[in-house]
């Protein structure tokens, strides 16, 4: 059983609350960012058969080792241990009873990044998005677009709302992350740009 911090509730709370199409987690390290967000990645699989999730890093290595092989099993383990799903290592996508996937890549393999182009998502998660470049970012949000509904406990379906989800330790005052979400700007920071419908935590 997970039991949540304070924080990590307050989170959840906005999130239902505020419906965000793009929400950062803003935060230092080891402050629970990723495991609460590769939570409701899941928890979006689960929600709505045929979901597709992509959860991404700059790095091939580093969201294999770190995230599927490392906090996904984690999350698997401690929130859903009743849920009986396959995991392709060789893919790299976990799979689950409803016909739902989760992906996982590096943006730096430009095989699976051809793959992520031909491809739509419900739901992307993009960690450690400090080492991201702003060309990589503008790429996968163009993928967000994967329509689905909702179907728990016979309740009536309903769309699933398409989230987008960015964590983020400190940065310098001139990375992209900080002009576009505190500043309301282009990351090149010379007009003003509308503000993504985010929520911070």
């Amino acid at each position: 059983m997970i039991e949540w911090s304070e924080r990590q509730l307050a989170v959840q709370d906005a999130i239902v609350d505020k419906q965000p199409r793009h929400v950062l987690l803003y935060g230092g390290t080891r402050s629970g960012k990723t495991f609460l967000t590769v939570w409701m990645c899941v928890v979006r699989c689960l929600m709505a058969p045929g979901h597709r999730g992509l959860i991404a890093r700059q790095a091939h290595n580093a969201v294999r080792k770190t995230i599927m092989l490392g906090t996904f099993l984690d999350v698997m383990r401690a929130g859903f241990p009743e849920v009986r799903y396959t995991l392709n290592q060789t893919d790299q996508i976990a799979r689950f009873p409803n016909g739902s996937e989760l992906w996982f890549s590096g943006l730096d393999d430009g095989d699976r990044l051809d793959k992520i182009l031909g491809t739509e998502f419900a739901t992307i998660y993009l960690n450690e998005t400090s080492q991201v470049p702003w060309s990589s970012i503008a790429i996968v949000r163009s993928r967000l677009a994967q329509n689905i509904t909702t179907n728990v406990n016979g309740a009536d379906p309903r769309p699933l709302v398409q989230r987008a989800f960015y964590d983020l330790n400190p940065t310098g005052t001139k990375h992209w992350t900080r002009l576009e979400w505190f500043e309301g700007k282009t990351p090149s920071g010379d007009r003003k740009s509308t503000r993504l419908n985010s929520s911070h935590a």
